[in-house]
């Protein structure tokens, strides 16, 4: 009985915790989405939320890169605005992250965020057919209690019943707990029950293959501007400038040795390891001919060829070390 009290007082903690892990509750979200003539679509937000801990704000994340019909295309994010707030706009792996906030001011109880802002590059354009995919609600870590939603048109066209559609669940459901509704050129509808956290709602049209003009394919920069063959032409030439000097040939090379300026050869010996040598000694005697101060000459007699002979010149200076 103890044990089974024990188990029941750990899960009962752990659920605790995890309600309390949840720090922020959306009661109300409500998205407006207008498909312009170029495939843009701006997209305003409001929503309604509250705070059970003290936090400096939120963050909507706005995807880099959408997949429809297996086709990936990469969007672009613009013309953020925040009412009454301050926001920044970062760049986080697969999304784009408008953060609204100040990180030294801490926000609890009821808040609400209005948002705008337009993303391009979201229509795929297929032979018979332009198809408009969109999460109206996008993977929140939180629940949303309600959730409103409107698709604006550019214009009125007739799109029969089947052409539009909204799914809800996580990522790759296919559950239908939201309405959809079509009035003049907006589509509509909301949530029938709480999402729970990481749901979507997503909405997907498929609209006429001439309803929205294709845009053109995005110029090449080779044409868009010849100034990039100026940086290109440098580094061709430091490329080849170094390939080039890699075919020359360079022979061995060994070590040459010099005695630093001010010192004699039997001083760089001597402190070199720190005792005076007979190799030491003798150095002094080709350093002495580079001054002129004597001369070496070899024996003219083949049987002596190991033989040298020194001969004096002239004195050392007056100011020469006493050791020499």
């Amino acid at each position: 009985m103890k044990r089974i009290l024990f188990l029941l007082f750990v899960i009962a903690s752990l659920y605790s915790k995890d309600l309390k892990s949840q720090a922020y509750t959306i009661q109300n979200y409500d998205v407006n989405v207008s498909i312009n003539k170029d495939g843009s679509i701006d997209i305003n937000e409001i929503i309604d939320l509250t705070f059970e801990e003290e936090r400096r704000g939120i963050k909507r994340d706005v995807p880099k890169k959408i997949e429809i019909n297996g086709i990936k295309k990469r969007t672009h994010l613009s013309n953020v605005s925040v009412k009454d707030k301050e926001y920044k706009v970062l760049s986080e792996g697969n999304d784009n992250i408008i953060r609204i906030g100040n990180k030294d001011k801490f926000l609890t109880g009821p808040q609400r965020y209005e948002l705008s802002y337009t993303v391009s590059n979201t229509l795929i354009f297929e032979e018979d057919h332009i198809a408009f995919q969109y999460n109206v609600i996008n993977g929140w870590d939180t629940t949303i209690d309600h959730v409103s939603y409107t698709i604006e048109l550019p214009e009125e066209i007739d799109i029969r019943y089947n052409n539009y559609v909204v799914v809800t669940g996580q990522t790759g459901g296919n559950e239908r707990n939201a309405s959809i509704t079509r009035d003049g050129v907006n589509i509509f509808g909301e949530s029938v029950k709480p999402l729970s956290p990481e749901e979507n709602i997503t909405v997907a049209i498929k609209l006429p293959v001439d309803y929205i003009a294709k845009p053109p394919p995005p110029v090449p920069l080779y044409k868009k501007d010849k100034t990039w063959l100026i940086p290109l032409a440098f580094i061709a030439w430091f490329i080849g400038f170094f390939r080039r000097r890699s075919k020359i040939e360079i022979g061995e090379i060994s070590d040459v040795h010099f005695p630093p300026d001010g010192f004699s050869p039997a001083e760089v010996g001597a402190y070199y390891d720190n005792k005076v040598n007979t190799q030491d000694i003798i150095s002094l005697l080709p350093y002495w001919a580079n001054k002129g101060i004597i001369k070496i000459l070899g024996s003219e007699d083949p049987e002596m060829n190991d033989d040298l002979f020194f001969s004096k010149i002239k004195e050392l200076p007056h100011n020469t070390p006493e050791y020499e």
